[in-house]
C-alpha cells in the first residue's frame, strides 16, 4: 500500500486495494467505505469499485444502498462473475430468491468452474430448502476440485457444513 500510494495516491485501483485493506486487514468498513467513494469521485463508473463499495455497505448493514450499487455494477460491467456473484449472495440473504436465482445463473455461465459461485448458488439452493439441489450443485464441482477440495472449501466457509452428505461428511472428519 505505501508503494501504491507512494507512485499513484490519487488513482481509483490505489483506493480500491487501499479499501480492500481496510475491510479486509482490519475490519473496517467505515474507513474501506471512505476509500472506496473516494475512488468513486474519480471514477464513478469504475465497476470493481461499486463492487466493493457494496461490500463495505452490506458490511455495515446498509442492504438498500449495497444492492443498488451491485446493481450498478452489474449493468456497468454484465459480464463480471464477481458483482453478479456477489449481487446473488445479496439477494439471497434478503429471501429475493428469483433475483438471487437470475444472478448466479449469469455469474456461472461465465465462470462454471468457480468454486466460489458454485458456493453461493448451494446457499441459495439451501436458503430455499432445497437441500438436494444444493448438494448436487457442490457434487458438480467434484470432478474440477476434488472432493476433498470441495468439502474443505464448504467447511472453511462453516454455514452449509449440515448440508454435506454423508459421504462428504467423512470426508471432513478426515481432513487435518
Amino acid at each position: 500500500m505505501e508503494r501504491a500510494r507512494a507512485l499513484a495516491p490519487q488513482s481509483p485501483e490505489t483506493r480500491l486495494a487501499s479499501g480492500r485493506s481496510q475491510l479486509l486487514a482490519r475490519g473496517d468498513a467505515v474507513a474501506a467505505l471512505a476509500e472506496y467513494r473516494a475512488g468513486l469521485s474519480l471514477a464513478p463508473a469504475h465497476a470493481d469499485l461499486l463492487s466493493a463499495t457494496a461490500d463495505a455497505e452490506l458490511h455495515l448493514g446498509r442492504w438498500a444502498d449495497g444492492i443498488t450499487d451491485l446493481e450498478h455494477a452489474a449493468r456497468l460491467d454484465p459480464r463480471s462473475p464477481v458483482a453478479l456473484g456477489a449481487l446473488a449472495d445479496a439477494y439471497g440473504r434478503l429471501g429475493r430468491f428469483r433475483e438471487a436465482g437470475d444472478a448466479i445463473a449469469r455469474a456461472r455461465a461465465l465462470r462454471p468452474s468457480s468454486m466460489s459461485l458454485a458456493y453461493t448458488n448451494a446457499r441459495i439452493a439451501a436458503a430455499r430448502g432445497r437441500v438436494a439441489e444444493a448438494r448436487e450443485i457442490l457434487r458438480a464441482m467434484e470432478p474440477i476440485h476434488g472432493a476433498r477440495t470441495v468439502v474443505a472449501y464448504v467447511a472453511l466457509r462453516e454455514d452449509l457444513i449440515w448440508a454435506l452428505d454423508d459421504g462428504y461428511q467423512r470426508i471432513l472428519l478426515q481432513l487435518t
